[in-house]
């Protein structure tokens, strides 16, 4: 005879919810297209003539600004309404523990720079000993071109682009966009080490290559292990402020070093 109550079966214990990113749906061919449109302009300006280009006015900066981070944001409207997603689908901004984050992703990007520093005077070093003339970006050159001359409004400017239109337009194209596409293609360590060269080389510069590079695959590891783009953009934006007070003097990191 069963019971008049029979007892309820057990429920199953929750699955624990943990960061990370997970499967974009996009394709590496949308992600490609929308991407070009930003490749492009990056180098074209490589093939003109150096140390000719004037120092940007605020509102040449704000403008700039303006124009690459409306085309991140077109082209993730495009793949979120393609795919109907939401934003934090796209992105992960709400993924993980945000204070946490946060924390994390600045303290990297300040322990990253020693590192960077000791990687670009490696390469610095190898590159003389075959006798190739190691050149910094030319957005670095400009910068130091306007501190010499004591141009303080260049100086902003150049600021701005560095800490706020470099890490936000480049963490969402290449960590946000096509990092993902790419996953999907190719899978996990030749997306991160494709997308990390193409980081690279869109600098221009043969003496920063490897250090961007390594610097790019970390950013991508970040945004993998949290899945929250919110982490490489900060780390990628307190590494450039780290080096804009290098380059000022502000962290006399060159008094620091021995004597040669």
């Amino acid at each position: 005879m069963l019971p008049d109550n029979p007892a309820a079966p057990a429920e199953p214990p929750p699955v624990p919810i943990t960061a990370g990113l997970t499967v974009k749906p996009w394709s590496f061919g949308e992600a490609a297209i929308l991407f070009c449109p930003f490749v492009l302009p990056v180098f074209l300006s490589g093939l003109m003539p150096q140390g000719t280009a004037t120092p940007p006015t605020l509102s040449y900066a704000l403008l700039d600004f303006a124009i690459y981070a409306a085309y991140a944001t077109m082209a993730l409207a495009i793949v979120m309404s393609r795919h109907q997603l939401t934003l934090n689908q796209t992105i992960g901004h709400r993924e993980g523990p945000l204070p946490r984050v946060i924390v994390l992703s600045i303290a990297t990007g300040i322990l990253f720079v020693p590192v960077s520093f000791g990687l670009n005077l490696a390469v610095q070093f190898i590159l003389e000993q075959v006798t190739l003339m190691p050149e910094r970006q030319e957005l670095v050159r400009e910068f130091e071109r306007a501190a010499k001359r004591a141009d303080y409004q260049a100086l902003v400017n150049y600021t701005l682009l560095a800490i706020l239109r470099a890490p936000v337009v480049e963490e969402v194209l290449f960590r946000g966009l096509l990092y993902p596409a790419a996953k999907n293609r190719v899978g996990a360590t030749a997306a991160l080490w494709l997308t990390s060269c193409l980081f690279a080389a869109c600098h221009g510069s043969l003496l920063a290559a490897a250090p961007l590079a390594i610097f790019s695959a970390m950013l991508t590891w970040q945004y993998e292990k949290t899945g929250n783009l919110i982490s490489p953009i900060l780390t990628h934006s307190v590494f450039n402020l780290i080096n804009v007070l290098i380059m000022l003097k502000v962290i006399p990191l060159e008094d620091w070093l021995p004597a040669s």
